[in-house]
């Protein structure tokens, strides 16, 4: 009787509903100075996880600044090629290179030879600035086959219209003694450039340039009047920086027949777009072609919404900046999106929030920047807005 009595009891419904585990794609960015963008996912990924969410994929992400090198290597990785090369002020520095022997091509990050961090605030003096040692990194690229050029140019110390960059190149092609690099201080009076040569010895090189901003190369939106004084540029500097830049452009223009000052990045880099697209590269929009080549809109089909951050959200980052054009295709896609940052202004705040994006900071304008503290930063705010979502 017990055994029949037990075999007819009917199974009791549990209802359980254990909370959602939303599924987050980390889109990770560089913080400036402060902490890589692979830690930066790291971090992400962990406060992701603590929060009781699911990470659907851990990427990295770049606007060709700061991480460049780093991010692009991690969806193509390749040899790492290291030489000694000039940085802003004519000082060694260890550069480095992704190489892939396979495909001849080569990732190249401007920021590791004249980048900004390079040159300590006291030291900083953009009209005796240079951009030669990029010049350097990519013939070393040529000298070991590289038919294929992907250069970041984000994060630069310079503002020499690509001067030096592309007499150095001039020099080591052509076998020209070195007197010196040339400098923003020489804008007004270009030296002798053989473009036409240099064109044609580089014809067949495919070069794509990876640009965070897409100002012009003159004008109020140019590169003297919108980036050189925070390279360290007074008023006077600025002045005399237009002019050359003016004067500079006439002659290479003159010697291309084609008008390229007005170029959508051309003032990128203190003017080493304009250089560039003057030998023949493409100019990109730098976040918008990595998310290209990441495939992020197939990404964020599997997730439920992402997470990304930066240094400091104010209004430059909804100019061509990364982490928001990350976060913007994720609202479009229909996916909820944050973006974590030390710093942010509270205009640019709630323009983000009104876009449906929130903007969550980790620091104060007193605290350090350090890596540990960055780390620790992004891991709490990642924790935090997750936990709310679940």
């Amino acid at each position: 009787m017990a055994l029949q009595a037990y075999q007819s009891l009917q199974p009791i419904p549990i209802a359980l509903r254990l909370p959602p585990r939303p599924r987050i794609l980390v889109v990770a960015n560089a913080l400036k100075e402060t902490l890589g963008v692979k830690l930066a996912r790291r971090s992400l990924q962990l406060g992701t996880e603590v929060g009781g969410g699911s990470v659907s994929q851990g990427l990295c992400v770049t606007d060709g600044g700061d991480g460049f090198l780093e991010a692009f290597g991690d969806i193509h990785p390749g040899r790492r090629i290291r030489f000694l090369c000039a940085d802003p002020l004519g000082q060694p520095v260890l550069a480095e290179f992704i190489h892939h022997q396979s495909s001849l091509t080569a990732i190249i990050e401007m920021a590791r030879c004249c980048g900004l961090h390079l040159v300590p605030q006291e030291r900083r003096d953009i009209m005796r600035a240079s951009s030669a040692g990029l010049g350097e990194v990519i013939f070393h690229a040529l000298v070991l086959g590289a038919r294929e050029l992907h250069i970041g140019i984000g994060g630069s110390a310079t503002c020499d219209g690509g001067i030096g960059m592309m007499m150095r190149l001039q020099q080591l092609v052509f076998g020209q003694r070195r007197d010196r690099d040339h400098v923003a201080a020489d804008l007004s009076r270009p030296p002798q450039l053989m473009l036409g040569r240099l064109i044609e010895r580089l014809r067949g090189l495919n070069i794509v340039v990876y640009s965070d901003v897409s100002n012009p190369l003159l004008g109020d939106a140019g590169t003297a009047k919108t980036f050189a004084r925070q390279k360290g540029a007074s008023d006077a500097d600025i002045i005399q920086l237009e002019q050359g830049m003016t004067i500079w452009a006439d002659e290479i223009e003159r010697q291309t027949g084609t008008r390229l000052r007005e170029l959508p990045g051309a003032g990128a880099a203190g003017g080493v777009g304009f250089a560039l697209a003057a030998l023949g590269a493409r100019l990109k929009d730098g976040a918008e072609e990595f998310c290209r080549i990441l495939r992020l809109n197939e990404h964020l089909a599997s997730c439920d919404g992402i997470i990304t951050c930066e240094g400091k959200f104010d209004e430059t980052s909804f100019r061509g900046k990364a982490p928001y054009h990350v976060a913007k295709a994720a609202v479009a896609a229909g996916r909820r999106a944050m973006i974590a940052c030390a710093l942010a202004d509270a205009e640019s705040v709630q323009r983000a929030l009104d876009e449906g994006i929130r903007v969550v900071t980790f620091a104060d304008e007193n605290a350090r920047a350090r890596t540990s503290d960055a780390f620790v930063g992004l891991h709490q705010a990642a924790t935090a807005y997750v936990r709310n979502q679940a």
